[in-house]
């Protein structure tokens, strides 16, 4: 059994009421929540809050633009996707600086879908564990539930 559920469930808390299934619960979550935090921070710990900022803003320009009737010749204005031009990004499929604003939306949706991917587990893994804890009838399913969540690798 996980320590902490362990400790709390054996035995009366400071005030002498008996552990609870609630009790087992709460903690749980919160265990849980820790634990999400520290994968989703460790997929995204190499980029600061500008950072993720940034890259948001460039992500919803580049879905824009690639959801324009001809993204080869654009009506928008694309001020993230221009810098990317300009500074000759480099497009990890041919290793060649982009050259159009359609090729730099590209290179930052193909960059951006696997710490996506992962943020989605871990979303998914977080909350598939929430709920089984509250539907859970006693704190030896509690553990069970935490010895058995699968977070993504990172």
């Amino acid at each position: 059994m996980n320590r902490i559920l362990q400790g709390l469930l054996a035995g009366p808390d400071p005030i002498g009421n008996a552990p609870t299934i609630q009790l087992a619960r709460e903690v749980a979550i919160e265990l849980i929540e820790r634990r999400a935090d520290a994968v989703a921070d460790a997929i995204t710990e190499q980029l600061s809050a500008r950072k993720l900022a940034e890259y948001d803003r460039a992500a919803k320009q580049a879905e824009a633009l690639l959801a324009e009737a001809d993204p080869d010749n654009p009506a928008g204005t694309y001020g993230a996707l221009s810098a990317d031009v300009a500074a000759g990004t480099i497009d990890p499929r041919d290793g060649q600086p982009v050259a159009t604003l359609k090729q730099a939306a590209e290179v930052i949706m193909l960059t951006r879908a696997p710490w996506e991917a992962a943020l989605d587990a871990q979303r998914q893994a977080r909350l598939t564990a929430k709920n089984a804890v509250r539907a859970a009838a006693s704190a030896e399913e509690v553990e069970q539930i935490l010895a058995g969540i699968t977070w993504p690798a990172v």
